[in-house]
């Protein structure tokens, strides 16, 4: 809610003007059983799968903006691939099609969503996804990731104590430092 009214302060929107979108993969039984129950919030199915306004009537419903929730696993609209994209359980195929939409896209407002979701499903990038081929495929938008979150350096790190070892055991099988020299491209 901190983040809803930095929002609309800084963009200069009524608070009328905007809904608080909450995404859930499965749909939060308990949570809406609490809103009704303990906050007398009502939750209403938009007619839209998926899709469920939360509303509150009387003297709070002027200090609470308008909210939605959506439950990704409910959607069947063919238009809710953004939407949809908002989980942290994304397969590599996933990863794969949001990266690209946002790409194409070019908006630099997609980009950074992509960037905030591919943090969310960092597992995807880090184990599912082979990052070469990440890299070839997305350019930019992995590396800006990458150093938004930190994980350039850790990677670099990795790749260097990878070619440490690789050279180590080339050593310890018996070759020169010469043939190591020229197998590693270590310049003098």
């Amino acid at each position: 809610m901190s983040y809803f009214h930095a929002y609309i302060s800084k963009n200069r929107i009524g608070f009328g003007e905007t809904t608080v979108t909450f995404a859930s993969v499965r749909r939060p039984v308990k949570l809406f059983r609490a809103l009704e129950e303990e906050r007398g919030y009502k939750i209403i199915p938009s007619g839209t799968d998926g899709i469920y306004y939360i509303t509150v009537e009387g003297r709070q419903a002027a200090h609470v903006p308008a909210m939605q929730l959506v439950v990704n696993s409910e959607l069947s609209a063919k238009d809710a691939g953004w939407i949809k994209a908002i989980r942290n359980d994304w397969t590599k195929e996933d990863g794969v099609e949001i990266v690209t939409k946002a790409k194409r896209a070019g908006d630099p407002d997609f980009l950074e969503a992509a960037y905030l979701l591919c943090y969310a499903n960092i597992n995807v990038l880090e184990e599912v996804m082979d990052m070469k081929e990440a890299e070839k495929k997305f350019g930019q938008i992995i590396d800006k990731w990458a150093v938004k979150t930190g994980k350039a350096e850790k990677w670099m790190q990795k790749g260097a104590q990878k070619t440490a070892r690789q050279l180590l055991n080339f050593l310890e099988s018996g070759h020169s430092i010469g043939e190591a020299r020229a197998k590693f491209a270590v310049a003098r």
